[in-house]
């Protein structure tokens, strides 16, 4: 898989590793797919390139990444030469305050190419990503050569509340939804708009009257667990928990094709898909275990990416 390069270097919580993933949950009817909390857009963007008959509309509660995500869209060639005039500038613990300051005070309306070029420079001397604090790395090279891709037609981006989209959006036939929000815990300090624990309480009860399919991603924990016993959960690598839901709709289990992922040998693994029009990935693929109410399994053939399904 080539993975899109939008000229960020870093960013909190990219999950560019799991396109494959979602492009294996995804049927081949899925017509588009909404992510409300896209951030960066590395994952949106590459399964967008898998998939160009999907429409992929992002979204997030920062003005910021979005700005920067939306010219990497409308306008790449400026966006890369923005980023090439940066190329081998340092930021002092200073200036790397100065601009954040002046990032975050500039209204969304007014915010220029330079200024998206300059929040990837920002986070480039961030650590981790987190553009609330200066790198700790007292080594970290000059801000590098960034290469842009092209990037694909079929994605969008807009500033959004998640919860507001989450509580007004009707269910239509095609359409999913992958929800990657801030964790809890983790999210307040990694975030400018982190998800509380009161948040996630908030959208966990949200959730649970949600009529639209949608895949969700979280940490492995005993409280997300609990918080959605009732949902399919699938156990990833890195400790990250992909949960299904409605579980009613990804019920009955239909063998999806062979997934690789970072490596020759495949794992593949037997799936809830939609009832219904929603039938199966593609044609002539090997038929799985039918009847409900049996666990779903995973044969998991490669040692670094051990998963689990289960069923409820």
């Amino acid at each position: 898989m080539t993975r899109v390069q939008t000229g960020i270097t870093s960013y909190p919580g990219s999950k560019s590793w799991l396109t494959p993933i979602l492009d294996a949950l995804l049927p081949t009817t899925a017509s588009t797919l909404l992510s409300p909390f896209s951030g960066s857009g590395k994952c949106e963007l590459s399964l967008a390139q898998l998939r160009p008959s999907l429409q992929v509309k992002g979204g997030d509660i920062d003005p910021l990444v979005c700005h920067y995500v939306r010219t990497f869209l409308e306008k790449p060639d400026e966006l890369q030469s923005a980023l090439t005039d940066l190329r081998g500038v340092k930021l002092t613990k200073d200036d790397h305050r100065c601009i954040r300051r002046r990032l975050r005070r500039t209204r969304p309306c007014e915010l220029t190419t330079r200024d998206a070029a300059l929040y990837a420079l920002m986070l480039h001397f961030s650590w981790n990503g987190q553009e609330k604090n200066y790198t700790r790395r007292t080594d970290r090279p000059a801000f590098p050569q960034r290469r842009c891709s092209n990037p694909p037609p079929n994605v969008t981006i807009e500033q959004i509340d998640a919860l507001e989209l989450l509580r007004h959006l009707q269910p239509h036939e095609g359409t999913f939804v992958y929800l990657d929000p801030p964790y809890p815990r983790a999210g307040p300090r990694r975030y400018v708009h982190g998800g509380s624990q009161a948040w996630h309480v908030e959208f966990a009860q949200q959730l649970k009257e949600y009529p639209v399919p949608y895949i969700l991603s979280l940490p492995d924990t005993p409280s997300v667990r609990a918080s959605y016993r009732d949902n399919i959960l699938l156990e990833v690598h890195q400790g990250e928990l992909l949960i299904l839901g409605p579980a009613g709709q990804w019920r009955g289990v239909q063998h999806l094709p062979y997934l690789h992922l970072n490596g020759p040998q495949p794992f593949r693994f037997d799936l809830p898909t939609l009832p219904g029009p929603h039938q199966g990935r593609r044609a002539g693929q090997a038929q799985g275990s039918e009847g409900q109410g049996s666990p779903f399994e995973l044969c998991a053939l490669q040692a670094d990416a051990e998963v689990t399904v289960r069923g409820q």
